[in-house]
């Protein structure tokens, strides 16, 4: 086999979702060109696509709109795609079933079909329909699938002579987050609210209703310090099997001859790196969690509420490590300015 990347460039958040289609066109015609490129090349050659997440959407779209695309195989990985896609209007175009890889703890298509248009959840839910063989995998995230073990134990053998690898023999249900995404559109939420504070304002402004004087808005002092009582900063990729950071430690331990991988709860650390934190204990209960919190997969650190400098001074709370596998971690340090009860250390 011969692998062949395909490339458009970079599509970020707003392009993704916004429910335009120049952007997401513009992105399916280079990856044309580009498989027709490679078609050139290997002019006698049987020619399979993998495709994850908006990559689904473009090989969706690609097989749906070019009557002279032909696939062996397709494979499929946090897809995008509607649960109905007509894929029998194009068998034709593609020679196996289409193996559709499903994470059950994969929120992101369901989220992506909750809040803009022209987007499904297969890669939540499934397709649940012939000419596609979904595929389950207990706990698997959006990223799951992207890794040299799982190519190798899934794919090789499905792309050399279609054999389809089991699945999870009890797949678990999607979680309960992505059901009610799913039943509850975003969008849809978000649509209504945009029309009410179009036909407010203007109201308010006129002295019909209560201004804006009435409503808790945001306000320069909403993040004085840590949020709420605690916060959690990322510390860095974790090997519990070495016991080491494999990425650069961002902090020290105050007032112990210690390494920064042998922190414990109570310990004070110096950061050596400026660290995002995350929105977190508002409740001040420790169990209000933001949906980017360390306990979230796929959790990102750039919903912040404050970035703690170089230098800061900071009381560990809580240590938590996690991750795909143990050489595969993540440590996140859950941090106060001060033990609780007060104090400085």
């Amino acid at each position: 086999m011969v692998v062949e990347p395909t490339n458009y460039g970079r599509f970020d958040l707003f392009r993704f979702l916004l429910p335009l289609p120049y952007f997401r066109k513009k992105a399916e015609a280079e990856v044309l060109r580009q498989l027709q490129i490679v078609e050139q090349r290997y002019p006698s050659a049987k020619i399979s696509v993998i495709a994850h997440s908006f990559g689904t959407y473009l090989i969706g779209k690609i097989i749906a709109n070019n009557f002279n695309v032909k696939f062996d195989k397709v494979i499929f990985c946090g897809c995008v795609l509607r649960y109905n896609f007509p894929f029998e209007d194009y068998q034709n175009r593609f020679s196996a079933d289409i193996v559709n890889e499903v994470g059950t703890k994969d929120i992101w298509p369901a989220m992506a079909e909750s809040v803009t248009t022209g987007y499904g959840s297969a890669g939540t839910f499934g397709f649940h329909r012939p000419l596609v063989y979904d595929r389950w995998h207990n706990g698997a995230h959006h990223g799951y699938f992207l890794n040299q073990a799982f190519c190798k134990k899934y794919w090789v053998p499905f792309l050399l002579d279609g054999t389809i690898v089991p699945d999870s023999a009890h797949p678990e249900r999607p979680s309960r987050f992505a059901s009610i995404i799913n039943i509850v559109k975003l969008k849809y939420l978000l649509s209504a609210a945009l029309v009410c504070a179009l036909l407010w304002l203007p109201a308010a402004s006129a002295g019909i209703v209560p201004g804006i004087g009435w409503l808790p808005w945001p306000h320069e002092d909403a993040c004085p310090g840590l949020p709420g009582e605690t916060a959690w900063v990322y510390a860095g990729e974790f090997d519990q099997n070495a016991r080491t950071f494999t990425s650069k430690a961002v902090f020290s331990i105050s007032g112990a001859d210690r390494r920064p991988e042998d922190v414990r709860r109570g310990d004070w650390i110096e950061l050596t790196s400026t660290r995002k934190t995350m929105i977190i204990d508002y409740s001040k209960t420790g169990q209000t969690r933001a949906l980017d919190s360390p306990f979230s997969l796929n959790g990102h650190v750039d919903y912040t509420c404050k970035t703690l400098p170089v230098g800061q001074r900071l009381y560990v709370v809580y240590i938590d490590v996690n991750g795909p596998s143990k050489s595969e971690s993540h440590m996140w340090l859950r941090v106060r300015y001060s033990p609780p009860g007060g104090g400085d250390g």
